[in-house]
């Protein structure tokens, strides 16, 4: 069976929320969503944690890893997601990026430190305990170099804030099992149960729709797609100062082309997360003690 490793994406700038909302004390000992995701990481089976952030904000996290590793005694490495770790050709594209080029990209710069099957979440979210259990069974028996990767999808109704618009990838599937599309909504919302985008109808989606909230599962031959995609993006990309590279865009077009196949893996946990200041309340109120 395949050792795996969670990818945690930690070098988000939290430009909605105005602070670095990956390190937030929510819980009722001060829990970070991160001492959730480790802790029912390892419950499930994850043997190693690989924390993506950024230079500037590395030492915030010195704490936070110490706590891990005493109370999990899981092994724990930094990645660096920067504005320069672009690929070869491309390293003059960042002078006038002033934040990261996207989930997509953090992905690509854990490439060179992963070897075995492994699972990508946000460090800004809650996604509950069983949807650790599913993807960790899932990716535990396929091969390394697999050409079916997963998505832990979870209802559209479980994953809105009351205080505003989120993102969201909204997904179709082929019957129950298999990814056939994901588009990343930016500004998402219901109303009477019909699902806007920038206030634009969105006649196909449903409260009870699929969406991603980056909670991704792939065995390691998905990183030369993930880079090939990425240097199209820098190539054909007009506006590289804000732009930014999604993993729902290269899972997309991966599926397209017939590149590789998704597992829809469907959770019925109820996230939760910040988008805004006033999120913190309702957030604090559902989250349960961990140490």
């Amino acid at each position: 069976m395949n050792s795996l490793t969670l990818v945690i994406l930690a070098a988000g700038m939290g430009s909605r929320y105005g602070g670095i909302k990956q390190i937030e004390g929510l819980g009722p000992k001060g829990e970070i969503f991160s001492d959730y995701s480790v802790a029912y990481a390892k419950k499930a089976g994850f043997q190693r944690i690989l924390l993506i952030i950024r230079k500037d904000i590395e030492q915030y996290f010195y704490p936070i890893v110490e706590r891990w590793q005493k109370n999990f005694g899981l092994p724990i490495d930094f990645c660096y997601q920067e504005m320069d770790s672009l690929p070869t050709g491309f390293s003059s594209l960042h002078e006038k990026r002033k934040k990261p080029w996207g989930t997509g990209h953090a992905v690509l710069c854990a490439a060179n430190q992963i070897s075995t099957p492994f699972a990508v979440i946000n460090a800004d979210d809650f996604y509950g305990e069983t949807s650790y259990r599913i993807l960790a069974e899932f990716l535990r028996n396929i091969p390394k170099n697999s050409t079916q990767h997963a998505m832990v999808a979870f209802l559209l109704q479980n994953t809105l804030s009351p205080y505003g618009t989120v993102s969201r990838g909204i997904c179709k599937t082929e019957g129950k099992d298999y990814l056939k599309e994901v588009t990343e909504c930016t500004r998402l919302s219901l109303k009477e149960n019909k699902v806007y985008n920038s206030d634009i109808l969105l006649p196909d989606a449903g409260p009870n729709s699929p969406v991603s909230m980056n909670f991704w599962g792939f065995s390691p031959s998905i990183f030369p797609w993930i880079e090939q995609q990425f240097c199209e993006f820098l190539q054909k990309e007009k506006d590289l100062e804000k732009a930014e590279f999604y993993i729902p865009k290269f899972v997309d077009n991966g599926i397209k082309t017939a590149k590789f196949t998704v597992k829809v893996l469907e959770s019925q946990e109820k996230w939760a997360g910040v988008t805004y200041r006033e999120d913190l309340d309702w957030v604090k109120k559902i989250l349960p003690a961990l140490f």
